[in-house]
């Protein structure tokens, strides 16, 4: 059974961040991403669209596991960066 592109996405997002975790390299993940990501294109939601070009894993992570982002007090606050 062929896992879909959101599914995909969702592991490889979840790889990379375990791979971060143990201090290990994420080259190949986030090769991975982009192409993910060119390949789901528009059929991606708007916001999670964002999240990816912005390269606001987290926030994409969130969204595939719950429909939305969560704000992490760890992470800045892209309208406060200038």
């Amino acid at each position: 059974m062929r896992v879909g592109p959101f599914e995909e996405l969702k592991s490889e997002l979840e790889s990379m961040f375990e791979c971060i975790a143990k201090k290990e390299n994420i080259l190949g993940n986030i090769t991975r991403l982009t192409q993910l990501q060119q390949e789901i294109g528009s059929s991606a939601s708007p916001q999670l669209r964002h999240y990816l070009e912005n390269r606001s894993y987290k926030k994409a992570l969130d969204f595939l596991h719950q429909g939305y982002a969560t704000e992490h007090s760890d992470q800045p606050d892209c309208g406060r960066l200038k």
